[in-house]
């Protein structure tokens, strides 16, 4: 750089703290997100300080994934005037107990807008779209449709709109309620490689004037949900530690909901049993059971402490049903653990020994789950 120039640029990038007067707001507004960043991160930190390597770096990647997706989804993308798509998770970020090989897409709704939604058809098994409001600070599932009722055009594409009042040329249509303020497409693959998804797309159909939040607002809003985003995930973790270590929770355990609920997006299409995880070296928990019945797909999934898979293209963290290699009597055996295990049905939890496992049903009429125990790896057949 040249000599001249640079004190002077070091003069305008490094000014003290007390030159910052805070007269613009947008400005401020980023101070106190982060703040709140610093504050959450000491948090993460001091409950991750005397843990191993790997689970530093993985507490490290939880709040990165963390502040990266509030940035984006709330920040940069969250106007439902100018609706944009935001893909929650992908190999650098995840969230929130995402499942390998699915694609979750974002998008903020006013109840003041029509939309359409188009897509096309893919190699998804399952494509559902989730309407979202709001009560008590909880996520609450409204308006839903999936690929069972979803209508496509004679060349293989769709277009589902969202609004108030279904328009006249509506083939497909999810109304929108008071209190609605986004959705979420999700698209199941039964495959690893190769997968086409849908090629999703959003714009808005109305002639309204209304303007969205502005960027102050979003910028607070981002504020608040990174601190429902991170101690809300912290509680449901916190709550299965407490209620359901190495086993499901029992029927007589006492019901709590995470104070932010913030975190927590349900489906109307999904169902699932889980269990916290905690291992010690020589152990291995074994989870037995049938496949599901009249069930469109399964998958059973090991989590880091934060709710995050591992990074399962390096790391084989979970099976889906298809997936799963079976005894001679239908049932099947899957064994979690850090420690290779010479069994077709491992699953590998890249280093960790605590962290929380859970099996996923979608549209399925099975009410029975996998029963899960710890055994000693010493005592598992080979296959």
């Amino acid at each position: 750089m040249n000599k001249i120039f640079f004190p002077l640029l070091l003069g305008t990038v490094l000014l003290p703290d007390s030159s910052f007067t805070h007269e613009n707001p947008e400005v401020a507004a980023l101070d106190v997100l982060h703040e709140k960043l610093l504050r959450l991160s000491a948090t993460v930190g001091s409950v991750s300080a005397n843990l191993s390597p790997i689970e530093q770096e993985r507490a490290a990647f939880f709040l990165v994934s963390t502040y990266s997706l509030v940035v984006q989804s709330i920040i940069e993308r969250g106007d439902p005037a100018h609706p944009m798509l935001t893909e929650w998770m992908d190999p650098p970020r995840k969230f929130a107990g995402d499942n390998p090989y699915t694609i979750y897409t974002q998008v903020p709704v006013n109840i003041a807008y029509t939309y359409k939604l188009s897509g096309r058809k893919g190699s998804y098994i399952y494509l559902g779209v989730q309407l979202y409001g709001e009560k008590s600070g909880f996520n609450l599932p409204t308006g839903n449709t999936s690929l069972r009722q979803i209508e496509f055009n004679a060349d293989d594409t769709f277009d589902i709109y969202i609004g108030v009042a279904r328009p006249a040329e509506a083939k497909n249509f999810l109304q929108l309620s008071q209190g609605d303020h986004t959705f979420l497409v999700r698209q199941y693959f039964d495959k690893r490689d190769g997968n086409i998804p849908a090629d999703l797309a959003i714009r808005r159909v109305d002639s309204s004037s209304i303007p969205g939040p502005d960027y102050l607002t979003r910028i607070r809003r981002a504020t608040t949900l990174l601190t429902d985003y991170v101690l809300g995930t912290m509680d449901v973790v916190a709550l299965l530690r407490e209620n359901a270590m190495n086993r499901y929770p029992s029927k007589s355990a006492q019901v709590r909901e995470p104070k932010y609920g913030g975190a927590l997006y349900p489906t109307k299409d999904n169902r699932y049993e889980g269990c916290y995880v905690r291992l010690k070296k020589g152990q291995a928990m074994r989870v037995h059971g049938r496949l599901p019945r009249d069930t469109l797909y399964a998958s059973y999934v090991f989590y880091d402490r934060w709710y995050n898979t591992p990074s399962y293209p390096r790391v084989n963290c979970f099976r889906t049903m298809n997936e799963v290699v079976l005894n001679s009597d239908g049932t099947f055996d899957l064994y979690i653990s850090p420690e290779t295990i010479n069994h077709p049905n491992w699953i590998d939890t890249g280093g960790l020994y605590e962290g929380s496992y859970s099996s996923r049903y979608m549209l399925s009429s099975e009410t029975e789950f996998p029963t899960v125990e710890i055994v000693s790896i010493a005592d598992i057949k080979p296959r």
